[in-house]
């Protein structure tokens, strides 16, 4: 039953995860591809699970280095997400934040700074505009050449360091683990 699928699915990922770990990464990237297709059949193609799927293959591909094919599965995963959630929900922003981070590495700077602009944006409304979180967000923005948002990032982790807090890890996507 549909309980059944979801929970194959989910040992799927965690088993290429497991053989990412171990180095198997032509076996990993297999596992990955199939909880995707048990998440398309189980809940049809455009449903956030799918693009959960989607976000941890391109951090998959991200970490190999395959910037195309990572930049190709963060876009799926963001229109999956537009369409399910609507373009302004909060869960769109590390999608776009993972976005604007291939477009950067392949020199699209301008692309890159929409994208992270926006995630900056949804994260703010959904988090305020001095929540450490923004620290991540403001990079992006930051490395795409606008130095008055690195000084904005800074003051937002000065004043997490003066109330005795380390900024928190960056939230990732369903999984960072890739």
């Amino acid at each position: 039953g549909q309980a059944e699928s979801a929970e194959a699915a989910a040992v799927t990922a965690s088993l290429a995860q497991v053989a990412t770990g171990q180095g198997k990464l032509d076996e990993a990237r297999t596992l990955l591809e199939r909880a995707l297709a048990i998440d398309r059949a189980l809940w049809g193609p455009a449903h956030p699970n799918v693009a959960a799927d989607l976000d941890v293959l391109g951090d998959f591909h991200d970490g190999q280095g395959q910037h195309a094919l990572a930049e190709a599965a963060y876009r799926q995963a963001l229109a999956i997400k537009e369409q399910a959630l609507g373009k302004d929900h909060v869960d769109l922003a590390i999608t776009l934040s993972n976005l604007g981070s291939q477009v950067f590495e392949r020199g699209r700077l301008d692309e890159a700074l929409g994208h992270y602009r926006r995630a900056l944006a949804l994260d703010e409304a959904a988090l305020g505009p001095d929540h450490a979180d923004l620290i991540w967000d403001l990079d992006g923005v930051g490395r795409t050449l606008e130095p008055e948002h690195l000084q904005r990032a800074c003051g937002c982790a000065e004043r997490e360091q003066a109330r005795g807090e380390p900024p928190p890890p960056r939230a990732a996507s369903v999984s960072s683990r890739f």
